[in-house]
Order: C-alpha cells, then sequence, then structure tokens
C-alpha cells in the first residue's frame, strides 16, 4: 500500500520474510527557503521465528495484565462523544454527500482518484 504524499513518499511492503516500512522523502528546516536532499529512512521486521497469530497475541497480553493493545473505557467513551453527533446531523439531513462503495480487493471507487486529481495528485498503484 502506497500514498504519495506532497513532501514524500510512505511505502509499505512484504518480502518474505520480512515486513518493510520506508518513508522517502525531502525536508526543510523551519526558515529555510528550498527542501534539503532527499532522504530515506527504512526498516523491517524479521519475522523468520515464529510469532503469535493477532488473537493469540491478544489473548497473552490480557493474561498478562498488559492493556497496551486495549482500549480503555474513557477513550472509548469520549469517541463515541465525538462520532455520535456527527452521525445524528448525518442522518438528519437530506442532502448528505453521497457515500461511494466498491468491491473488496479494488482499488477504490474512481471518486477517490477525481478527489487527488483535483489538485494534481494521485495514488501509486503499487
Amino acid at each position: 500500500v502506497g500514498l504519495l504524499l506532497s513532501a514524500g513518499e510512505l511505502t509499505f511492503c512484504k518480502t518474505s520474510p520480512q515486513n518493510v516500512a520506508a518513508v522517502d522523502g525531502k525536508g526543510r528546516c523551519r526558515g529555510a527557503k528550498k527542501a534539503g536532499p532527499r532522504a530515506r529512512f527504512s526498516g523491517c521486521i524479521d519475522q523468520s521465528k515464529e510469532l503469535p497469530r493477532p488473537r493469540e497475541r491478544l489473548l497473552l497480553d490480557a493474561m498478562s495484565g498488559d492493556a497496551t493493545l486495549f482500549a480503555r473505557r474513557d477513550e472509548v467513551e469520549q469517541a463515541w462523544a465525538f462520532i455520535d453527533p456527527i452521525e445524528e446531523i448525518w442522518h438528519a439531513k437530506k442532502d448528505v454527500p453521497e457515500l461511494f462503495f466498491y468491491p473488496a480487493g479494488s482499488w477504490g471507487p474512481e471518486a477517490a482518484d477525481d478527489l487527488l486529481a483535483r489538485d494534481g495528485r494521485a495514488w501509486r498503484r503499487l
């Protein structure tokens, strides 16, 4: 999956047995008039050893008391406090923007391409 950003590029790729994430782009120091040279930062996760599956990991974390991957109750309540009014307004209005549906596994709706094209941008197909 990749998304072309204005200042650079963020790319995720998988080359067995490693997962790689790379950020490529130009930076600019505060006050500088020009961006510096392109720089690439990347990292990988060695998966040569067997890792627990996601559900196993959650169960192991729960049993050991590690709540890192779990949302706290107050976080969930705050999230819904933010979303509920939006959803209520959405359902109350008659002239809401159209939702665009697309088949699973596809590149998404053409409207997504059109949205980026308005600013001269495009999704990078990998």
